[in-house]
């Protein structure tokens, strides 16, 4: 794992740039993620961004960028590190972790907790059967719909918290003449609050095989991930 220096300034200032503001939940899902990637470890209680202070405002629990002549301050402030790896986050996963991160998000509060570059791209999440909307009736007379992650959006995260452990998993799939393709709908079938080793092992991967009727090796054939399970 390669260590990196991050500040919370070169954090606060990349996710204000990628995408036009940072919350209490961006900041923490990407921290996270640095974490998982990277060893990175920021304390909660180190809060400090005196070099961006008189570039950005804070409206409610979201920071947002002054003017565009302030993006110019931004830009150089988030450091070449923290701009490559925001660069390198799909929009689309970032609203992956998101969810994962809050649990299901209103369909009225899209605007406060994800923006509207991240809004875009949920008819996308929801196509690729990732996310789906579901009803809220916890207060009669008042039912909303609001956002979930399905099993495959819950297998995708996995994927992105645990990128290192997945890549190896895989790379032993094919050593052993496994279908390595079978990875993501193998993942989507798992209970994700056992351990990321009691998941990735191949009995498990012979388990999911014989319990649904997939052919375990290499055949080279695509995975239909239209299959969905809710």
């Amino acid at each position: 794992m390669k260590k990196v220096n991050v500040s919370f300034e070169n954090l606060l200032a990349g996710l204000i740039l990628r995408f036009g503001k940072a919350s209490s939940i961006d900041l923490k899902v990407v921290q996270d993620d640095l974490f998982n990637k990277f060893g990175v470890a920021m304390s909660p209680f180190v809060i400090d961004y005196h070099g961006i202070s008189n570039y950005i405002m804070k409206v409610g629990d979201n920071y947002y960028p002054i003017s565009d002549d302030a993006k110019v301050v931004l830009e150089d402030k988030q450091g070449k590190f923290m701009k490559s790896y925001l660069e390198s986050l799909s929009v689309e996963d970032f609203v992956l972790l998101k969810l994962a991160e809050y649990g299901n998000i209103p369909e009225y509060m899209f605007g406060t907790l994800l923006g509207e570059e991240q809004e875009k791209v949920v008819s996308k999440l929801v196509e690729d059967f990732k996310v789906v909307y579901v009803w809220n009736n916890d207060v009669p007379h008042e039912d909303y719909q609001e956002l979930q992650l399905t099993s495959l959006g819950e297998a995708r995260v996995f994927e992105l918290q645990y990128s290192e452990q997945v890549q190896e998993f895989r790379e032993l799939l094919i050593s052993s003449g496994y279908d390595a393709n079978l990875t993501p709908d193998f993942l989507r079938t798992q209970d994700f609050t056992k351990g990321v080793y009691e998941i990735l092992n191949i009995d498990n991967f012979l388990l999911y095989c014989n319990k649904y009727d997939r052919a375990p090796m290499s055949q080279n054939l695509p995975v239909d991930n239209k299959k969905i399970i809710l």
